[in-house]
């Protein structure tokens, strides 16, 4: 279960990046994606969304939230290791935004929209 501040700062990250005041960025790993905010990054990770073998994988989490100072060490992390807890659920919203705001779907939605609209 995922404490009530926690889920303050999950659902602050959610209206925040679909209002468009924070950018998340890709990183080097699939399925995560993180965000710099004041002197902490956030992270964001499914293994589930972005990897089709991901019921392959037994060991690790299928989610997880991270918050790291800016050297890179972790200062606490919220993890599901099973699809469908109410953990995995908590981070799913916040996952599908993260992933919306780093790779422009809705940018890239509304551009496919427009030249649609252009034929």
């Amino acid at each position: 279960m995922v404490s009530p501040k926690y889920k303050t700062l999950f659902e602050n990250l959610i209206s925040k990046t679909q209002e468009g005041k924070v950018d998340w960025q890709r990183t080097s790993q699939l399925g995560r994606f993180q965000l710099l905010l004041g002197d902490q990054t956030i992270s964001v990770y499914s293994s589930v969304d972005e990897n089709p073998d991901f019921w392959k994988i037994d060991l690790g989490p299928k989610a997880e939230f991270t918050i790291s100072d800016k050297s890179g060490k972790e200062i606490d992390s919220v993890r599901s290791f099973n699809v469908g807890d109410s953990v995995y659920n908590e981070l799913q919203p916040l996952y599908q935004v993260a992933k919306s705001s780093a790779k422009n779907i809705d940018d890239t939605i509304d551009n496919l929209i427009n030249s649609l609209e252009d034929l």
